[in-house]
């Protein structure tokens, strides 16, 4: 065996935590009769693994001999993909023009009324750009809700997930099964209503240590993170989607400037179970 055993081991593993403590576990592995290469060969599948499980700590690889994976055929979450990163990457921003429009959004109130929203009539949006934007709404709303999977197959998604980053990372306090228990249950309710694609890219985050000041005290990437914490990860990962949501809405919702700056009240539009449009005119106040 070469004398710089460990440090070989030390460049290749991804998350390096505890170097004494990871030294010491592969010390007492290799006295057991494990030969240092097939240790080797196994990280080398690991490092190379695409699933979205987070980097285990070196001392949690070692006791739970993950050598003997075989990374190839694993695929993350029962073979739920939690996350289609082409299809949530390239909605994350407006198009140029759509998000100028949103900036150039007037308002104005009249007594009585509900605030209006405007834009100047050579701004307005086409009824093309218009139902483009009804659609990308749909696909951003289901994206933030996750709408797109079945109510179970989210909650065993967001399941799966949590349960592979408490294996990840190591968790202080007690550690009998109860406990273990009682644990994941406060994590599954802090994460109830985040969709499994915006769970997995939070637990990504935090095994990179890529994760700003939330203003929830020092972070310690050493250790799983607390569910506050994870759950505010998770609404970073939602925020540019909520946000532009929330400025289609805007949007659609606008009048030209003109009708705006006219008083007379604006009839409300809605449409019937059978997919009729009504309208009516609210009294002016």
């Amino acid at each position: 065996m070469p004398s710089d055993w460990f440090e070989q081991f030390w460049k290749k593993y991804p998350n390096k935590v505890d170097p004494k403590g990871s030294k010491k576990r592969l010390v007492s592995v290799l006295k057991a009769g494990t030969p240092l290469q097939t240790i080797m060969d196994g990280l080398d599948r690991y490092n190379a693994k695409t699933d979205d499980r987070p980097w285990c700590n070196p001392t949690t690889w070692i006791n739970q001999s993950r050598w003997e994976e075989q990374h190839t055929t694993v695929r993350s979450n029962n073979g739920f993909q939690p996350r289609n990163t082409g299809r949530t990457d390239t909605m994350r921003s407006l198009p140029l023009r759509i998000a100028r429009l949103a900036n150039s959004i007037s308002k104005t109130d009249w007594p009585g009324q509900k605030t209006r929203l405007s834009l100047p009539a050579e701004l307005m949006l086409t009824a093309t750009e218009r139902a483009e934007m009804e659609r990308r709404l749909v696909a951003i709303n289901t994206i933030i809700t996750g709408s797109n999977l079945p109510p179970a197959e989210c909650s065993k998604a967001r399941l799966s997930l949590l349960t592979r980053m408490l294996l990840g990372f190591p968790t202080s306090g007690n550690s009998s099964d109860a406990a273990a228990d009682a644990r994941g249950d406060i994590y599954d309710d802090a994460v109830e209503d985040i969709p499994p694609w915006a769970l997995s890219a939070a637990i990504k985050r935090w095994g990179k240590g890529d994760v700003p000041d939330l203003r929830l005290g020092a972070l310690n990437f050493n250790f799983a993170p607390a569910p506050a914490v994870l759950l505010a990860i998770c609404k970073l990962e939602l925020a540019d989607f909520q946000a532009q949501a929330l400025a289609i809405e805007l949007l659609l919702a606008c009048v030209t400037l003109e009708r705006a700056m006219d008083p007379t009240p604006i009839p409300i539009t809605v449409k019937s179970e059978g997919g009729r449009v009504l309208s009516f005119s609210p009294r002016r106040m």
